[in-house]
């Protein structure tokens, strides 16, 4: 199967691109993104594998969040306890194999960073991020561990929001659908004189939810999802700009706490979620009138709490003998941080070569709680990293042959107020991209990431023995891709290969029968991504686009190096990544018709997890490694606008259909996604 894919992909490639005797350039590779060197540049100068999703594309998910977008680029996303319907507790992304099967809510234990235009948002949860105001995203496949620092082994997630820019303009929407969804949104925007404002807030709420089986999930409702993003600035003297930017996100609702087998015995064991974050930066760019010299700087603080509360409900009839069919508490867990962080960049761009020194400083302070009957754990701890880095680029045979190299040196300290873990980390980077036509790119790319422990698994607590010689998790990736925009095709392959060290796990320690967190060699990786673009209409001289796509990501190898060491490791596989992720269908756009439309189809392959519903887990309190088989859900999202009022704006019907043959599949052993499903709004658009 995955041989027929790969050739199928290659065959597409070669067929899709025109002769190359009257070759017409397409735009994509001159794309402006801002991730990759944090400064502006085109993805023709970009050496690392990277995906831009604008607005228009984020608009056509099903989910319209986070998840559902990456879900679409061929991104493991994950929930425990929850799909990508859910609440949004517990959900992470996976890229290129690293990831959490425990999830964390805080980005400083992420494998995956996600950022908010640049800054850290102190928040480990996919989720729990407003999507209101958004421009683009900027994705990075790859450790990026000199441009962001520790989290990032597997890549970066840029969030970019909206400036506002022209006349006022506006949008609002009502919307109601299965499981008694109903959502209402808006959206401000405008500049004038110097100032500008974006603002985007929404509201959402759903009940339980019903699988493929017509089994009503009790305890997967959200009472509240709701969310603020708002940028103001002012802009002067040409190229300058002081800016203000605050997004907020809330979520309050219900994990279930069982299978869906399961929930008909403990149909009342689940948890409550109550979870928000926000966060401000202050911000300024500039640059000299030949913007040979730019510069920026921003200030950011932020506030994130995570409580839930545990019911356990207890079955006369099972194992877990005598206790009411009513729920009683079981766990509380809860946790706060505070994060500030402060960044600077100055960049000189000269016709031949650019430098960028850059300074970041980030700090967080906090305390996680959990009690359980009679036992109660306090961990309190702050960490710091200081940071500085240097990125530069030479540009050669007129731009055709870039260059690129950086180097970071990080100074990290977490305390627990007692005790005090340092270390320090120097990571450096390099990649080459030539350009021998202009619709072609080849690149090649070596970086390195890491992450560093946290309290708990460093100064341990509880039942969890401290280990101070922990030593950074990290890794290195070499990766090798071409990049095609030629006509009215484009397309992406790459393929990579990592070495994963230092992996920490938790063992048992016997005598005295506790846990301590230590190091493992790690594990090996390696897979190819691959996207294909293609608009079949245009190419035709239509007015209209027929656009087929493909997004591909196989994992190829993820091996552990330590199998069967301890039980909590799976026999030979990285835990819970998926062997291979496609999403494959087709986007139809009539601006004749006022019409668009996409069909998608998203395959969610095979993995190791652990299956904690095993009826052996209740007698050995070792939940056996399964192999959970992979399945297919397909979307159907339209956009009709049904009436144009001139100057006094429009109306338009959106729907979306999730699921639409009805899957039985689950993203977890026993998690299974919501059935078929659909939601339908109303939307009205207006500019002065």
């Amino acid at each position: 199967m995955r041989r027929i894919i790969v050739s199928l992909a290659l065959v597409i490639i070669f067929w899709s691109v025109p002769s190359y005797s009257q070759p017409q350039s397409g735009g994509y590779l001159d794309i402006v993104v801002v991730t990759a060197g944090k400064t502006l540049e085109t993805l023709r100068e970009v050496t690392s594998n990277i995906t831009v999703i604008d607005s228009e594309e984020i608009d056509r998910t099903a989910g319209h969040n986070l998840l559902s977008v990456l879900a679409e680029q061929g991104i493991q996303t994950y929930m425990f306890g929850a799909t990508n319907y859910g609440t949004g507790a517990n959900s992470t992304v996976y890229m290129r194999g690293y990831g959490q099967g425990s999830m964390s809510f805080s980005e400083v234990n992420a494998f995956t960073l996600i950022l908010l235009n640049g800054h850290r948002i102190n928040n480990g949860y996919a989720n729990m991020i407003n999507m209101d105001n958004v421009e683009r995203v900027e994705i990075i496949r790859g450790p990026t561990a000199v441009q962001y620092g520790p989290s990032s082994l597997g890549g970066v997630i840029n969030i970019i929001t909206k400036l506002g820019e022209g006349p006022l303009t506006a949008h609002v929407s009502v919307g109601a659908g299965s499981f008694d969804k109903d959502e209402e949104k808006i959206s401000l925007s405008a500049s004038h004189q110097g100032f500008d404002f974006s603002v985007g807030a929404s509201r959402t709420s759903f009940g339980d939810f019903t699988t493929a089986n017509g089994n009503v999930w009790k305890h997967s409702r959200v009472d509240e999802s709701s969310g603020i993003d708002a940028d103001v600035g002012y802009s002067f003297l040409d190229t300058h700009r002081i800016g203000l930017h605050f997004n907020h996100m809330k979520i309050k609702g219900e994990v279930p706490g069982w299978t869906e087998s399961l929930q008909l015995l403990y149909p009342d064991t689940f948890s409550t979620v109550d979870n928000y974050v926000w966060n401000s930066t202050l911000s300024y760019t500039g640059s000299t009138s030949d913007e040979r010299l730019s510069w920026f700087a921003n200030y950011t603080t932020s506030k994130s709490n995570f409580d839930s509360d545990g019911f356990y409900d207890p079955n006369p009839n099972e194992p877990f003998a005598g206790g009411s069919r009513y729920p009683v508490p079981a766990w509380y867990d809860g946790s706060n941080f505070d994060m500030n962080q402060i960044q600077a960049q100055l960049t000189y761009d000269h016709p031949i070569f650019s430098l960028s020194p850059g300074f970041e400083h980030v700090k967080y302070k906090g305390n996680a709680l959990y009690t359980s009957g009679s036992y109660a754990s306090l961990t309190k701890s702050e960490f710091k990293d200081t940071a500085g880095y240097l990125l530069a680029k030479l540009k050669l045979l007129d731009e055709k042959l870039i260059i690129s190299a950086g180097g970071r040196y990080d100074s990290f300290e977490l305390s627990n107020y007692t005790r005090a873990y340092r270390t320090t980390k120097f990571t450096p980077s390099f990649g080459i991209a030539y350009s021998p036509i202009p619709y072609l790119k080849l690149r090649a790319n070596y970086a390195s990431g890491f992450s560093v422990p946290n309290a708990s698994q460093a100064f341990g607590g509880g039942t969890t023995l401290p280990n101070p010689d922990l030593k950074p998790q990290e890794n290195t990736t070499i990766e090798f891709g071409a990049d095609v925009s030629v006509n009215h095709f484009s397309g992406s392959v790459t393929y990579f290969i990592s070495d994963f060290k230092n992996k920490f796990i938790s063992v048992m320690v016997a005598p005295p029968n506790v846990m301590q967190f230590r190091n493992l060699k790690g594990a090996d990786l390696a897979g190819l991504e691959l996207s294909l673009n293609y608009d079949i209409a245009g190419a035709l001289g239509q007015d209209y686009s027929i656009r087929p796509f493909f997004n591909l990501t196989w994992m190829s190898k993820y091996e552990n190096k330590d199998p069967n060491v301890v039980v909590s490791i799976a026999p030979d596989k990285m835990p819970y990544t998926v062997d291979m992720l496609l999403s494959y269908g087709l986007n139809f756009d009539h601006p004749g018709l006022n019409l668009s439309a996409r069909l998608i189809a998203n395959y969610y392959g095979k993995s190791y997890v652990q299956d904690w519903y095993d009826d052996s887990y209740f007698v050995t309190y070792v939940a056996p490694w399964v192999h959970k088989e992979g399945f297919t859900v397909v979307d159907f999202s339209f956009s009709k606008r049904l009436l144009d009022m001139g100057d006094k704006g429009n109306l338009s019907l959106e729907g979306q259909f999730g699921n639409v043959f009805n899957s039985n599949g689950a993203y977890n052993r026993g998690v299974t996604i919501p059935g078929r499903n659909f939601f339908l709004s109303l939307s009205y658009d207006f500019w002065s």
